[in-house]
């Protein structure tokens, strides 16, 4: 951010995910929405995997 340069310090993702679960007609909201509990666990597997493995991210909070 702004030329700030990464010296190790730790990063914390506050929020992610943003699935919505369609069940029924309903817009609602979401960055993405799965059609069944299939779809949602692939959906979030996906955004959660990439945290669980990643060498420098040392803490995350989702809202799903």
């Amino acid at each position: 951010m702004g030329g700030a340069g990464y010296e190790g310090q730790p990063i914390m993702i506050t929020e992610f995910g943003g699935i919505a679960y369609k069940k029924s007609d309903w817009d609602g909201w979401g960055y993405s929405g799965a059609q069944n509990d299939e779809d949602y666990l692939r959906r979030l597997q996906a955004v959660i995997r990439p945290m669980y493995v990643s060498p420098v991210i040392e803490v995350f909070a989702i809202r799903s």
